[in-house]
């Protein structure tokens, strides 16, 4: 079910940043099994999904394959955090329900939708060097500016 480990890491590690900053905001944060294919938590009795992605600099957005769409159209908050380039904070968006089905893309072989950084609401900056240095770690991609 899992791609691959350091995939799993940088989602579980994404998920529980924003668990704990969902616990600091409201009462009420409920916590489920770290692998739902419907969710990632409950804030409010509202479902909520995250995706820890880096930036794509071309088009200043989060780009999901298609396997994600389903999970990220029927929640009702979607999150994305981004993996910072060094010495940068840790941003977290929260995607608006009315922007859920933005443009498409074909790219590495999927059909690809493009999450536009000016359409989503910056929901909190986080300044941890330390986990964004281990978030780059994990990170496979030759494309991240400033790795370290």
């Amino acid at each position: 079910m899992f791609m691959n480990n350091w995939r799993a890491a940088l989602g579980k590690s994404g998920e529980d940043l924003v668990r704990r900053v969902l616990q600091s905001k409201h009462d009420l944060v409920e916590e489920t099994v770290w692998y739902d294919s419907q969710k990632d938590g409950v804030v409010d009795s509202k479902q909520y999904e995250v995706k820890t992605l880096m930036e794509n600099y071309a088009h200043r957005a989060f780009i999901l394959g298609s396997s994600q769409w389903t999970k990220c159209e029927n929640v009702d908050r979607l999150f994305f955090v981004r993996i910072p380039e060094v010495e940068a904070p840790i941003r977290i968006y929260e995607c608006p329900k009315s922007y859920r089905q933005p443009t498409h893309i074909f790219m590495n072989g999927d059909n690809c939708r493009i999450f536009r950084l000016t359409k989503l609401n910056l929901y909190d900056t986080i300044h941890d060097e330390k986990l964004g240095e281990y978030w780059r770690s994990l990170t496979k991609t030759k494309y991240m500016r400033n790795k370290s």
